[in-house]
């Protein structure tokens, strides 16, 4: 058995850094004793999640699963956590591989890294009685439906009272980005928020409305200036929702902060704008922002990125058309930013961080002790849900290789992910929390 705290920080360095890169940097980096990386993480996959990390902590930034984890639950009573999330999650791919068409969309579908870190920060938060808005969007919105609606599934099977407080608890939030199309970047944004307040409404019978957003939580989602890793605009393909996370702060003078004020003034964007937005959207002004990201252009990873043009000039290996970070970095800053090799990873430690931390959930059912208790794991029920979002007609695909099958950022999940998902299993098992 090892401490809960050292166990939640085995889980957060184990989804951003190796065994080599724990080893390169243990000497100068107190965070890293007696820790173990996996294999496949950081320096490992080339996109600079092990930089990124090492700069969070060198920084000082807020970017600690224990940190994200009370920041949302307080000390787990019911009282003492927030009371509303928003999670938004999807990255759209363009492709050809038979998704299906939804009018006035080209042919693609949300990549397969995104929806299952999703699902698990929808169990997390619905187990310890947090409401959960998913947003949902006609680009990337059919995958999360099948994510959603396959989870639920192999949870029925598993245990009713598990899916019925899923049920209970999460709502999808239907909104539909295509009438405002078009339209300049400002007012895509005010109608996006209009939308979203509407959908929340219609979600959620009056009788149990769970009242304004106070939480938001993104994971793995395109933000402003909308540039995927080779640098091209996606932003036809990408509703704003970013809009409602606060603008990063980059050093006066650097180039990110160059760029950024003209990219703002290019959209008649000013730093108010976003208070002005959460007003729009039926979200408190000082809601709590986290974001996860995996390459620097996600929701929230503009905390990271912007830190100093050092790390402007990073950039993914592997192919010379990916770009460096101050050419796609994400614009959006939040409270907790958390790094992951893999952003699906992030929401599973999430999840374990918070049953490590927090114990089993006092008012419903421990989800991850019945999983272990059925004869499951956290791994079978991820690969069932990638088995669903990848088939038609969804057709989730890898965003790296979208030929390849049950992959997720170029890596297969037999055996890549499962080893991921078993190491963080058993390090929350070992914890004095565990099941």
């Amino acid at each position: 058995m090892i401490a809960a705290a050292h166990a939640v920080r085995q889980l957060e360095v184990a989804i951003a850094l190796s065994p080599t890169d724990v080893l390169n940097h243990r000497d100068t980096v107190p965070e890293l004793a007696e820790i173990e990386g996996y294999t496949c993480s950081g320096s490992f996959a080339g996109r600079n999640i092990d930089n990124f990390y090492l700069a969070a902590l060198k920084g000082k930034v807020p970017c600690s699963l224990s940190g994200a984890v009370h920041a949302c639950f307080g000390d787990g009573a019911a009282s003492s956590g927030v009371k509303h999330v928003l999670v938004t999650s999807g990255f759209f791919v363009l492709h050809e591989l038979g998704a299906a068409p939804v009018s006035g969309i080209h042919a693609g579908s949300c990549e397969t890294d995104g929806p299952l870190g999703a699902m698990a920060l929808l169990r997390a938060f619905a187990m310890r009685g947090v409401h959960v808005s998913l947003f949902s969007e006609p680009h990337n919105g059919p995958v999360m439906r099948q994510a959603h609606a396959a989870m639920l599934q192999w949870m029925d099977r598993l245990d009713p009272a598990m899916s019925e407080r899923l049920r209970r608890f999460v709502r999808l939030v239907e909104c539909d980005g295509r009438p405002y199309q078009g339209a300049p970047l400002r007012e895509q944004m005010l109608a996006q928020c209009a939308d979203l307040n509407a959908a929340v409404g219609r979600a959620w019978p009056a009788d149990q409305h769970p009242g304004p957003i106070d939480c938001l939580f993104a994971l793995e989602r395109l933000g402003a200036p909308y540039k995927n890793i080779r640098g091209l605009d996606i932003s036809a393909h990408t509703e704003p929702i970013d809009c409602i996370w606060p603008f990063s702060s980059p050093p006066p003078g650097t180039a990110a902060q160059l760029a950024m004020s003209a990219w703002m003034q290019t959209h008649g964007l000013v730093v108010g704008d976003v208070e002005t937005m959460r007003a729009a959207a039926g979200v408190v002004p000082d809601a709590l922002t986290l974001g996860v990201g995996d390459g620097g252009n996600e929701v929230g990873m503009g905390r990271i990125v912007h830190l100093d043009d050092a790390m402007g000039a990073l950039k993914p290996s592997g192919n010379t058309e990916y770009v460096a970070t101050s050419v796609n970095g994400c614009y959006r800053s939040c409270d907790h930013v958390l790094l992951a090799t893999v952003s699906n990873w992030a929401g599973s430690a999430f999840e374990l961080a918070s049953r490590a931390l927090l114990g089993a959930p006092a008012n419903g059912p421990d989800h991850v002790a019945l999983i272990e208790r059925a004869g499951a794991s956290l791994a079978d029920l991820e690969k069932h849900v990638l088995q669903a979002i990848c088939a038609p007609p969804a057709r989730s695909v890898d965003g790296v290789f979208p030929e390849r099958e049950m992959s997720i950022d170029g890596m297969p999940f037999e055996p890549k992910h499962r080893d991921l998902y078993t190491m963080l299993w058993r390090t929350a098992k070992s914890s004095p929390n565990g099941w």
